[in-house]
């Protein structure tokens, strides 16, 4: 027996996922999954916040960010709450709180 997590995301993003994930020989349930089981045995969440691409800046502030995922179309209470555990993730960082794999 299983159980069903649904989530929305931007379509757009989820077609990206799926061709990495693709290329990597995963699928988002297997991805899902395997993230899942690290945050319940690690107890924190292990992912960086860069983006290698020339485009994407370093400094994104947690405002910039916000701005950002309202004109991708996201809903302001969700751009909010992503702007705030950006911010938070940050702050961790900025501590040293964060490792980097």
């Amino acid at each position: 027996m299983s159980a069903q997590v649904n989530i929305k995301i931007d379509p757009e993003v989820k077609k990206q996922l799926e061709e990495v994930l693709e290329k990597l020989g995963f699928s988002i349930s297997s991805i899902t999954k395997a993230f899942y089981l690290q945050l319940i045995r690690d107890r924190r969440v292990n992912f960086s916040l860069e983006d290698d691409t020339d485009d994407t800046s370093k400094n994104l502030t947690g405002e910039q960010l916000e701005k950002n995922l309202i004109k991708a179309g996201y809903s302001k209470k969700y751009a909010k709450k992503d702007r705030e555990a950006y911010e938070h993730m940050l702050e961790e960082d900025a501590k040293g709180s964060l490792i980097e794999m």
